[in-house]
């Protein structure tokens, strides 16, 4: 997975300073030799094939996007729109997403609850799980795929602002702000989750999640930058994030949709440089 963000990143880093064409070109190269590589290891080629479709390419057009919109926000609302627009093709490919999505659980979910026991003591538990968790499986594996572009790009575009533009990144950073609209759009969509429940709104939702993750990172650093606080503050929040993933998912989406209207970061000053 390190490799795997890192290469993403590499090729972020290429298209946003060389241009679209020359990112082009380092991802045909780059899945060419992988191709060779993996068919010469273990005989097949599928593998390049699927970090080419699902990976390589849309990160290649997002970091398209950021170089000519020079809108990180604008970015990150795209990348959230494809994701979800594959994700409604692929669940319409389906006969039953909620059932795809119940198999796959119980290849991953039943043999470990077998090597821990639970399964002969307690056999509910494996229904209450799958009965639960069906309906998301296709959204948190979108959603991961979503935050994995997003970390590679992001990633690549902090490489280049530490060859080129020294700090650009973090003061680009600091002041993301998805609007006002976006938060609208997310308000809304969760108060119809609330009243309908339906599966494929939920599987949205969580790309939504991904987003203001996003902005309520930024605003996290945001505020440590213009209030002069110590670093440590930020490594306290991702060892919390590492801890307690889906509580400070949910602090860090409401804060960045509070954002929206409240513009918690204009409340500080900036008595020390944009660099955190």
């Amino acid at each position: 997975p390190l490799l795997n963000l890192f290469s993403g990143a590499a090729l972020a880093l290429v298209t946003l300073r060389q241009g679209g064409r020359e990112g082009f070109i380092t991802l045909m190269l780059s899945t060419a030799i992988a191709g060779i590589l993996l068919g010469l290891m273990a005989g097949s080629v599928m593998p390049a094939m699927v970090l080419l479709g699902l990976f390589w390419l849309p990160l290649w057009g997002l970091a398209v996007t950021l170089r000519y919109t020079v809108s990180l926000a604008q970015t990150l609302r795209l990348s959230v729109l494809l994701a979800a627009l594959a994700m409604l093709i692929f669940a319409f490919t389906l006969s039953d997403a909620t059932e795809w999505g119940r198999t796959l659980l119980e290849q991953a979910l039943k043999p470990m609850l077998i090597q821990l026991g639970l399964a002969e003591r307690e056999p509910q538990i494996l229904d209450q799980l799958l009965d639960y968790l069906s309906p998301l499986v296709l959204g948190l594996i979108v959603a991961n795929g979503l935050a994995s572009l997003l970390c590679g790009l992001l990633l690549g575009r902090w490489w280049q602002a530490l060859l080129y533009n020294p700090g650009g990144f973090g003061r680009e950073f600091h002041e993301l702000r998805l609007g006002r609209q976006t938060a609208g759009v997310t308000l809304a969509l969760c108060t119809l989750a609330v009243i309908i429940n339906a599966p494929w709104l939920n599987n949205l939702l969580l790309l939504l999640v991904v987003l203001y993750t996003v902005q309520g990172l930024a605003i996290s650093h945001g505020v440590v930058a213009k209030a002069g606080m110590a670093r440590l503050w930020l490594i306290g929040l991702y060892v919390l994030l590492f801890l307690a993933l889906p509580q400070m998912l949910m602090i860090l989406c409401l804060l960045g949709i509070i954002d929206a209207w409240g513009d918690i970061r204009a409340r500080f000053n900036s008595p020390k440089s944009d660099k955190v």
